[in-house]
């Protein structure tokens, strides 16, 4: 069986997108984003802790990556006003 190298640049990207599945979130004036093992939406929702009371979601846009047979679900959500 051939072994493949792996570049480092393959395994900090890998490590990347793996922390970013795992932990809780990154949080912005207008947006966040966080990961979930458990769902798409639990990532959503995790995404949306820091959102402001007034304001509403104007995007979401999430990537789900498969590792070890399991999905991670990692989204960012974008807010703003709630234009009342």
């Amino acid at each position: 069986m051939p072994v493949r190298s792996t570049t480092p640049a393959t395994l900090v990207a890998g490590a990347a997108l793996l922390a970013a599945a795992l932990l809780p979130g990154e949080a912005r004036a207008d947006g966040g984003t966080a990961g979930s093992l458990i769902s798409r939406e639990d990532a959503i929702r995790n995404a949306t802790l820091w959102m402001p009371p007034a304001a509403r979601i104007t995007s979401t846009n999430c990537t789900e990556m498969v590792i070890d047979s399991s999905a991670r679900y990692v989204c960012t959500v974008q807010w703003g006003p709630s234009g009342q």
